[in-house]
């Protein structure tokens, strides 16, 4: 075999399922802990209620589009307002509780790790904060192991791969990164996602709160080949479109209108309320939101935007203040 095709073949994506797209049944509150639906993931770790379930007893979270909206769906979900950055489908976990609890999601990879081999590892993620009570950590990691990991809820140890520690990610709408290399030791067949240290050697913005709550799309490990990686590749960071966030369409000639630069008449806009319904759609013809829904003066409050802008998709919010 060429070497070329042994470079192909070792720049695979060996993380099944990385967007949590392929799920056996759509899952359902009033449990939202149901990884185990997005097979072949699952949670270490099992929930309080059933302490030898390690199969379906979880607390990790699976969203998706097709669930009910308000309650694991997406974009609408008990966690707040989110589109998946790609596909349909997320995960949602605690990555720092108070109560020194962790969760964590695993899942075994397409095949072990070759020795002495460097791996990019990476997943996006994306704070979420429904209550004063939730906060933001950087202590988000990656374990690679040999066996399965199977654990108990105040587990600690050292992960193989972690987010910097000054890189405290406070982002609660767009995707952020976390990346990372590895240098296999040789067989590694599990990876385990989720915070490794205990509450004293924890990062987080706000120690008197209760959660750092995140949701995790897109997760990638490769083997770096002809100096590349595909896990820096294949999902491309959209992150970098300038969008407003915040106007005041009151009429006083300053700020009254909500725009972004359209480049193309491919271009467009959806402007979303809390509860997913559409409200108005700028383009290249019409690239203006005055405020109004329906020809009346929105409410004041957070809207949402869906952008298809250069190519680029991205989601966001927009205050609207009067």
């Amino acid at each position: 075999m060429s070497n070329f095709y042994i470079d192909i073949l070792n720049a695979q994506n060996l993380v099944p399922n990385p967007s949590f797209e392929e799920i056996v049944q759509c899952p359902e509150m009033p449990d939202p802990g149901q990884i185990h639906l997005a097979k072949p993931w699952f949670q270490p770790t099992p929930w309080f209620w059933d302490s030898t379930d390690f199969e379906t007893s979880s607390s990790s979270d699976l969203f998706h589009e097709c669930a009910p909206q308000g309650e694991a769906g997406v974009p609408l979900s008990w966690a707040g307002y989110q589109y998946a950055r790609t596909g349909k489908g997320y995960a949602g976990i605690d990555f720092w509780n108070s109560t020194g609890w962790r969760e964590r999601i695993q899942v075994e990879l397409l095949e072990p790790l070759i020795k002495d081999s460097t791996y990019c590892i990476s997943m996006w993620v994306v704070n979420k904060r429904w209550s004063m009570n939730n906060t933001s950590t950087s202590n988000l990691g990656f374990l690679f192991t040999k066996d399965s990991l199977i654990v108990n809820w105040n587990y600690y140890t050292t992960p193989s791969v972690e987010n910097p520690p000054a890189n405290i990610i406070s982002d609660t709408n767009n995707w952020k990164k976390v990346k990372g290399f590895y240098q296999a030791k040789g067989g590694e067949r599990f990876l385990t996602i989720g915070g490794f240290h205990s509450n004293e050697n924890s990062l987080v913005n706000d120690s008197n709160a209760w959660v750092a709550y995140y949701l995790i799309d897109d997760v990638c490990v490769a083997m770096i080949a002809n100096n590349q990686c595909i896990c820096n590749e294949n999902i491309k960071d959209n992150s970098t479109m300038d969008v407003p966030n915040v106007f005041t369409p009151n009429k006083d000639g300053v700020n009254d209108y909500w725009s972004i630069d359209f480049k193309s008449p491919s271009d467009y806009v959806l402007i979303l309320n809390r509860w997913g319904n559409k409200v108005t759609e700028l383009n290249k013809n019409s690239p203006k939101w005055d405020g109004n829904c329906k020809g009346k003066p929105c409410t004041e409050g957070v809207y949402f935007y869906k952008a298809y802008i250069n190519g680029e998709i991205k989601h966001g919010f927009i205050h609207l203040f009067r």
